[in-house]
């Protein structure tokens, strides 16, 4: 029984499964810009703050267009009087990869949710659990298009 964790743990990295928000190693991130959004849109702050090899302004560089980015939110469950007491929020974007010489190298729609509760108890806390989210979405995005990015040589 004792092999079997050792086992397990071979079998998963010899078929590519590693840990979200990491990139496996052996995946080089390119230099690149982003497009689309500004500067102070949260979702580009993010993939600032991860990658050491974002440019704000750079020649040479792979560039990331994200355009649609929507967010949305919808009530998943009622109380018995009918007010809402679970909600879902999405991020969708739209990404696109252009090589050096502006040649489109992918496209992809991303989406990322999550959901958060609401106790009319607690009015104050809807925003900070939603803002909490929030957060959460828009790192998980930049961490899946990073991650994506790495594997687009």
């Amino acid at each position: 029984m004792r092999w079997l964790l050792p086992v397990l743990a071979l079998l998963l990295s010899g078929c590519g499964f590693y840990l979200q928000g990491s990139l496996p190693s052996g995946a080089v991130l390119p230099v690149f810009t982003v497009s689309g959004l500004a500067d102070t849109h949260p979702l580009v702050q993010e993939l600032e703050q991860q990658s050491a090899n974002y440019r704000q302004d750079a020649q040479q560089t792979r560039r990331l267009h994200i355009s649609r980015a929507q967010w949305q939110q919808r009530v998943i469950s009622h109380a018995q009087d009918g007010t809402p007491v679970e909600y879902e929020l999405r991020l969708e974007l739209r990404v696109q990869v252009q090589d050096q010489d502006g040649q489109l190298r992918a496209e992809y729609p991303l989406s990322v949710y999550g959901d958060y509760s609401f106790s009319p108890a607690l009015i104050l806390s809807k925003g900070v659990e939603e803002a909490r989210l929030r957060d959460d979405l828009v790192q998980r995005a930049a961490t899946n298009i990073l991650r994506r990015l790495a594997y687009q040589q």
